[in-house]
């Protein structure tokens, strides 16, 4: 194993290696920053480019821009309240307040402070229990699979602010738009009123930007209408310095909750399906659900920042662990990077460890070589970008709309996505104006179609009795863990009426 290991450091440390992690890094930071471009997409794009190169440089190209893109999300959403990838939008939470309250600076650098440590904690156990992890993954069918997504749902009454009605049937609305579509069991379309383009059901990418971003920059333009200032700096810096950085006491109490977004984020990217987005919803809510006054979050919390950048960054590394080991690719990435090990000739699965074992591993420790290089090159990407976000509101908010349709256009080169991406921001609009929380309705859609194929998978296989969740131990952990929520957060809403 030791001489696996300096095999696989000599390999890793080559030129072209180094300069295939360091480009991939900088450009996923500068898709990711940019509204409607996904990492995901540029991983797709870029699968061509490894069939020029060795296998792991190819590869480490690729998952640099895959990580990098994770966190460089945060910064729109962070800056402008607009999520730069769907895995940064609960980071919209709490991240726009505190540049609403001049500690941007504040802000980003904790995201890049909890997706480094949470990435880099994610690859080290990757490293170390991929084999274990995977079997623990193997154990999840339907049944397991719908008592997690129904525990997720309850964090829709810890991330939704004000009415816990208005956050119930935003939820609601959510997995109604989910429904649109292809029925994922028997086929057949639904709610489609006669539109072809609408059997494919709604792109999440459209519905989030839409709900989020393009709602925002009406909001935006409504507002300077009203007030007659065309020209109004949309960001001005605190003249306290300590709001410009992350103070060690406020690093220090933000550990724990980076810790278990992290454990949290790794076992579930673990597991097939389970994308960075819900992981950070996950994440967001028990850190809410956790902390002694609950009631920060959502405006200005840098606990909030935290949980949801150290959640879906600690998915990245483990995403790759039922690939590696199994085979299986997790998600869209995951695929793409299944094609770039076969068109080497290593097929992932129980023996790619022995046949290329000095690859993979030279691979896995490239990964926590990429997080260092995020973390050097975030740095600067902060300090550039606060001082970006002075400019006019006049002249960003267009260029904030142009790169949202070019974005959405170029994600599927479809016209139907940009419509629905329109209609939703109106629709996005209207719910802020009426004050209902979004977050709930980002759930209730991310969520929606896949809670409703494994209940209906587990059903079939049940025979329509609901019982047989009880025989399967872990979705009973799940419910017992769901109902211990509502019970706390019914006792909180009490005492807090009281």
């Amino acid at each position: 194993m030791v001489e696996i290991l300096e095999q696989s450091l000599a390999l890793l440390f080559s030129w072209s290696n180094i300069l295939a992690l360091t480009g991939g890094t900088l450009l996923g930071l500068t898709v990711g920053a940019i509204p409607g471009m996904q990492g995901s997409m540029v991983v797709a794009i870029g699968l061509p480019v490894t069939l020029f190169i060795p296998p792991e440089t190819g590869i480490l190209l690729l998952l640099g821009i895959y990580k990098a893109a994770n966190f460089g999300g945060s910064i729109p959403a962070i800056l402008i309240n607009t999520p730069g990838t769907i895995a940064a939008v609960a980071t919209t939470f709490d991240g726009y307040p505190l540049t609403q309250q001049g500690k941007a600076g504040k802000a980003l650098k904790m995201a890049l402070y909890s997706s480094t440590i949470g990435d880099a904690f994610s690859d080290v156990i990757t490293l170390l229990v991929a084999v274990h992890i995977a079997k623990l993954a193997l154990r999840f069918g339907p049944f397991e699979y719908f008592g997690l997504l129904l525990f997720t749902y309850i964090i829709i009454a810890a991330v939704s602010r004000g009415s816990t009605v208005k956050g119930l049937m935003g939820a609601a609305l959510g997995m109604a738009f989910a429904t649109i579509g292809t029925d994922p069991i028997q086929g057949y379309s639904r709610f489609t009123f006669g539109y072809s383009d609408l059997k494919g059901g709604i792109s999440l990418v459209a519905f989030l930007m839409g709900l989020y971003a393009l709602s925002q920059i009406i909001v935006e333009v409504e507002g300077m209408i009203a007030s007659g200032k065309a020209v109004k700096a949309t960001y001005t810096a605190s003249p306290n310095p300590d709001d410009n950085r992350v103070t060690f006491e406020e690093f220090r109490a933000c550990v724990p909750t980076i810790v278990k977004s992290g454990c949290i984020g790794t076992v579930l990217g673990a597991l097939p399906g389970i994308g960075p987005a819900i992981s950070s919803f996950v994440c967001y809510g028990e850190a809410k659900r956790s902390a002694k006054d609950p009631d920060r979050f959502g405006k200005g919390a840098l606990e909030g920042v935290a949980a949801a950048e150290g959640g879906n960054s600690s998915v990245c590394g483990a995403n790759l662990i039922p690939l590696l080991t199994l085979g299986i690719p997790g998600d869209m990435v995951a695929a793409v990077l299944l094609g770039a090990f076969m068109i080497h000739g290593m097929q992932p699965g129980p023996l790619l460890f022995q046949e290329s074992g000095v690859v993979v591993y030279a691979i896995l420790l490239g990964m926590i070589l990429i997080d260092a290089v995020m973390f050097i090159f975030g740095e600067f990407f902060i300090k550039v970008l606060i001082a970006a976000i002075g400019v006019s509101k006049a002249v960003l908010y267009p260029v904030v709309l142009l790169l949202c349709v070019g974005g959405m256009y170029a994600y599927n080169s479809d016209m139907f996505d940009v419509q629905a991406m329109l209609v939703m921001g109106i629709i996005g609009y209207v719910l802020r104006r009426l004050d209902f929380p979004l977050a709930p309705m980002a759930i209730g859609f991310v969520l929606g179609r896949m809670a409703e194929e494994k209940l209906r998978q587990s059903l079939i296989l049940a025979r329509g009795n609901p019982l047989v969740f009880f025989s399967h131990p872990i979705a009973v952990g799940f419910l017992i863990v769901t109902i211990v929520t509502v019970a706390w957060y019914i006792r909180s809403e009490y005492r807090r009426g009281r």
